[in-house]
């Protein structure tokens, strides 16, 4: 053991091969709840979340490029899609390199559950158990290990909310990356073993079965993990590859182990270079050209509140106001002469990504007004796709079709308002609204 961690300027291939190994094998040989995993700096570690990870992070931290060199981000190795122009990235998540074959296992990467986040459970060889888990996120001792049942969810009750785009509960992808959804992939139009290959350096990484644990090999091709749900309760779609062709499958079982490919879900600003937000936030999916699809209306939010559940259009009304700016509930709190959902005011709830209660995912924060003002309709109509999504009332929690999203910009004309934009298909309007309602966000990088 002491041979092996003391080895930290090996070159980086052999550095990476052996981390991974040793991820693997000292999870295998541990014993109870004890986890014997390689850190960055060579010693062991019992929190996978601090082992070093596919790139030679700590979590979701830096990595390490091909070279060796430390990065700012995990390596992504990106590539755009010639059908599409979609940005994707190049490797499957937990690979050490971009494949140089279809069957390059250093290519392979991880096998993750459906909705799980970046836990242990993903790497190939880590221990199992036949027990399912009442939370999303698993807590310790199993946090690391593979869920095995036969109820085909890895979780009590399914959640569809894991994966939804950047913001989903557990994704697992890189900052600005998500998993894609079903359409996403067949948009790619991957009908063909060899063109996923040549264009997306996809392999046959195998998969992990939910039931009787055995990891299938090479020989059956793979399958990629989509985000989006089947008919059936528990069942996303997945990408499959086989030696044969490739097609978008049938709903699987959520906890089967199956490879991730992630997407680029960000749109860079073709007059300021601002980076945003693909969708809104909540949302399942782009907005089409017309705006119209429900998926990608995303929630509602009131000004300066968390992700806490009042947010989903179909969160109960509360008359209550909230004397914290963490409520401890998920009602949309209605009030009709208040016009917000605070009993006193606070304009530092969604000030930059270090706001109390920012809702976006890490790096991103809710624009200003400028910010907004900056893009024109241009961007926001075409490059945004900001789709017809509606909003809420204040007063009493009602559903109705007028569209705004919020800026973190406080209202001058009244103290008890913030900043909107409201949004007509081809125009907009900056003007100001009561806190309480309930408006679509869109957010931006810092």
């Amino acid at each position: 053991m002491k041979k092996i961690v003391t080895h930290t300027l090996v070159p980086h291939k052999s550095w990476r091969c052996i981390a991974l190994m040793c991820l693997a094998l000292f999870s295998l040989a541990a014993t109870g709840s004890a986890q014997n995993l390689l850190t960055k700096t060579g010693g062991l570690t019992a929190d996978p979340l601090q082992a070093i990870d596919q790139y030679g992070a700590i979590g979701s931290g830096k990595g390490l490029s091909l070279s060796g060199a430390i990065l700012d981000a995990p390596l992504t190795t990106d590539i755009t899609s010639s059908t599409t122009g979609r940005v994707w990235m190049g490797l499957n998540l937990g690979a050490t390199q971009v494949a140089t074959s279809i069957s390059d296992t250093n290519a392979f990467g991880y096998l993750y559950q459906w909705g799980r986040g970046t836990d242990g459970h993903q790497i190939r060889g880590s221990l199992s158990i036949a027990s399912q888990s009442a939370t999303t996120t698993v807590p310790s001792p199993n946090t690391a290990k593979f869920i095995k049942s036969f109820s085909s969810n890895w979780l009590t009750a399914e959640n569809t909310n894991l994966w939804q785009g950047i913001g989903g509960i557990n994704n697992p992808c890189p900052a600005g990356y998500y998993v894609p959804t079903k359409a996403e992939f067949e948009a790619e139009l991957i009908l063909e073993t060899q063109d996923a290959f040549t264009r997306f350096k996809m392999t046959y990484s195998g998969y992990r079965n939910y039931g009787d644990f055995t990891l299938s090999g090479s020989s059956q091709g793979s399958k990629y993990w989509t985000s989006t749900i089947g008919s059936i309760a528990n069942f996303p779609y997945h990408q499959e590859i086989t030696t044969a062709s490739a097609s978008v499958g049938a709903s699987l079982g959520a906890a089967n182990g199956m490879s991730v490919r992630c997407i680029k879900g960000t749109i860079t600003s073709s007059v300021t270079n601002r980076i945003w937000m693909d969708r809104n936030l909540g949302a399942k999916e782009i907005a089409n050209s017309a705006g119209s699809n429900t998926d990608s209306y995303g929630d509602l939010y009131q000004w300066g509140r968390g992700t806490d559940g009042h947010e989903k259009i179909t969160s109960d009304p509360l008359g209550t106001l909230s004397t914290s700016n963490t409520p401890g509930h998920g009602d949309f709190i209605v009030n009709s002469s208040a016009g917000d959902w605070l009993s006193s005011l606070d304009n530092t709830l969604w000030q930059g990504v270090a706001g109390i209660n920012n809702p976006c995912p890490s790096g991103f924060r809710i624009p200003t007004k400028g910010e907004f003002e900056l893009e024109g309709v241009s961007v926001i109509g075409t490059n945004l796709k900001i789709p017809l999504s509606g909003s809420r009332y204040s007063s009493n929690g009602v559903f109705n079709s007028s569209t705004y999203l919020w800026t973190s910009s406080i209202g001058v004309s009244d103290g008890r308002k913030a900043q909107v934009l409201r949004w007509f298909v081809n125009s907009f309007i900056i003007g100001e609204s009561f806190r309480g309602n309930g408006y679509a966000i869109r957010c931006i990088q810092d």
